[in-house]
């Protein structure tokens, strides 16, 4: 399915061994059986914001607790709970309502929250997150969302946070790679509404290189679509290079 040049230079760049057997879909199975196996035995996988969720899966899915008490050893955090009428107003609410962050640490005046697809193709949800972190952050919170998209490695924690840790999620190609094999354009930018095109396109230029470089060869494969006639990406999307923060 995918491309000889972009496998070629998956290949050369994340040094998988044992490749030069393998060509054209036998080479993409190779890859994502490689890829498998290294996520597997790490405990940092990709972030989902509980383990209660259906489509949580552990050889895949690590989740927001579990990487919050790793990066915040020794703090309280509150997930998925109402923040009390008594605390708002301890912030200076004038006017109580429910809200009910991912994660709420009081200590540190910080949200966290897990930012899966509809919050970037659902124009409602762009718009109460956007509505939200302002009536947060008037409140004295520090609001701090992960997309979907977005490992949480070293690199990625420490622009997040502002901490530096020894390990996390393996920055690793594959981040739109699907079963279906759409080309990724089930879960990709390419599903994105404009106003999802566009965050994406702004949190992008903020990223460390390392991380617009993983994402380039994703969104690489995904503009295969165009073979067929289809603009994939919007344009907001496709014209970003790396080095763009």
């Amino acid at each position: 399915m995918h491309s000889e040049t972009a496998a070629t230079t998956i290949i050369e760049k994340y040094q998988i061994p044992d490749t030069d057997q393998y060509d054209g879909d036998c080479l993409h199975d190779k890859l994502l059986s490689y890829m498998a196996d290294e996520r597997r035995n790490t405990p940092w996988k990709y972030l989902r914001e509980t383990s209660k969720r259906s489509d949580y899966q552990s050889e895949w899915n690590t989740d927001m607790r579990t990487y919050l008490e790793m990066i915040f050893p020794g703090d309280e955090f509150v997930y998925d709970k109402s923040i009390p009428a008594d605390i708002q107003r301890d912030h200076g609410a004038t006017t109580v309502r429910r809200y009910r962050p991912d994660a709420r640490c009081e200590k540190r005046k910080l949200i966290v929250e897990f930012d899966g697809l509809p919050h970037y193709q659902e124009l409602h949800s762009i718009f109460n997150d956007r509505e939200r972190d302002t009536w947060a952050r008037d409140l004295g919170y520090e609001v701090v969302r992960i997309p979907y998209w977005l490992p949480l490695n070293v690199e990625n924690i420490d622009f997040l946070f502002g901490v530096h840790v020894s390990e996390g999620c393996p920055l690793k190609f594959g981040l739109f790679d699907n079963p279906n094999r759409d080309y990724g354009i089930g879960i990709s930018p390419a599903s994105f509404c404009e106003q999802g095109a566009l965050r994406f396109a702004r949190e992008f230029e903020q990223l460390p290189a390392v991380t617009q470089e993983i994402l380039l060869d994703d969104l690489a494969l995904v503009t295969e679509a165009n073979a067929y006639g289809i603009d994939a990406l919007p344009s907001c999307i496709s014209g970003l290079r790396h080095g763009d923060n």
